[in-house]
This record gives C-alpha cells, structure tokens and sequence, in this order.
C-alpha cells in the first residue's frame, strides 16, 4: 500500500486502512448501481484497528476528587454532580435529564432515560452518591436535579464546571466530562474482569465498544 502522500510525508497504518475502507466502500456502491463491470478492489484488505484508550482518572486521583472539599455557592450541587457521573458512569445527557422524582432514596436507585433510545433504565446508588445528593432533595418531583438558579444545567455548562471542579482538585490533566465515564468504566473492568457486565453497566448496544476499556492500565 502507498505510505507517502504526493508531498513524500509517510502516513500512519490507520490512515491508510481509512483510505482502503473509502475505496473499497465507493467501488461497492458503484458495482450496486451497476456503474461499474466489476469492483477493483474486492482484493484489498481492511485491518481492524484498535482505538485509543480513554484517558482516565487514577484511583488515587478518584479518591482526590470524591474527598476534595469544594468551595463557593454551588459547592453542594458541583460535588453531587461529580460524584454520580464518576461513580455511575451516566452519560452527559442522561445525567442532565435527571428530576428529583427520578431518584428513589428508599430502594436507593436512579431512573435514567436513555438517550440513545431505548426503554428508562433503573441503576444503583452506592452510599457516596446517595449522600453527595441528599442536599439537592429538597424540591418538588418534576424539578431538574442538577440546576442552576430554576433552570436545568445544560450539558455545556457541566462541561465546564466538571473541568473547573477537577483542576480545584489538583487533577493537572484537563479532562472532559466524558472522563469520567470513561473512568468509571475502567475501575469496573478492572475490579470484576468482565466486560459483559461494563457493557450492561455502560448500557452500550454492542460489547465491541465496551472493549476499549479492556486496554487501559490497572489503575
């Protein structure tokens, strides 16, 4: 296969597996049209590569950030809203979503709306999230659980005091809000080696994008 561009700069082995999975894809569309006799490049092959591994917090850096005492008015809500992302590997949207009639503090459970389709989903709350939002329940049901003001957080606005909150904890790397869930994923492989249960955890579709986790380092 080629490994220089027209200018003489070698290109990586992914880059060139994505110009093949391009080709062959066009040259398959056109022998469907009957646009072509025949298809070329049924004779290449494609390699399935690995993606990166997330970037994830280390143990020592998840316990900096659950026992890192916030300050500020919004104090409260911010650690909440860490401490269930990173300990529930919720996504951004679903964690948004929340009201506070979603939240059960008897059975200690969550109903998430998925955000990817699919039927609401009851999870478990461990004791450290069960009390980071004990605060935040103390409005009516249908009221948003992480909120500014009376107005529900936008998923832009917990990006960026995610990103706030873990440099005020002295995490130097700038993580996204998606870190955490990546992290949370990871600490579950991790501690139970079965990739099944991250996916059902994860509520992904297909257990190949679970698989990423099972490349990242013990943390």
């Amino acid at each position: 296969g080629v490994t220089h561009d027209t200018h003489g700069c070698r290109r990586a082995p992914a880059s060139i597996n994505r110009y093949r999975v391009a080709v062959k894809a066009l040259f398959a569309y056109l022998e469907h049209r009957w646009l072509v006799p025949s298809n070329p490049t049924a004779i290449l092959r494609c390699q399935r590569h690995r993606a990166i591994p997330p970037e994830v917090l280390s143990e020592g850096e998840v316990q900096q950030v659950l026992t890192f005492r916030y300050q500020g008015r919004t104090a409260a809500r911010d650690r909440a809203l860490v401490a269930f992302m990173l300990l529930t590997g919720t996504r951004l949207s679903e964690t948004v979503a929340l009201n506070v009639g979603d939240i059960n503090m008897r059975t200690r459970t969550a109903l998430i709306r998925q955000a990817k389709g699919g039927d609401p989903e009851r999870i478990v709350l461990s004791d450290l999230v069960v009390t980071a939002i004990t605060p935040l329940m103390t409005r009516d049901h249908d009221e948003p659980l992480f909120r500014t003001g009376e107005r529900r957080l936008c998923g832009r606005q917990v990006q960026r005091l995610v990103v706030q909150r873990l440099q005020e904890a002295g995490i130097e790397r700038r993580l996204t809000a998606h870190a955490l869930r990546h992290t949370f994923a990871t600490r579950l492989y991790n501690r139970t080696g079965d990739i099944r249960l991250v996916q059902q955890a994860l509520r992904h579709r297909h257990v190949t994008t679970s698989e990423q986790y099972c490349q990242v380092d013990p943390l």
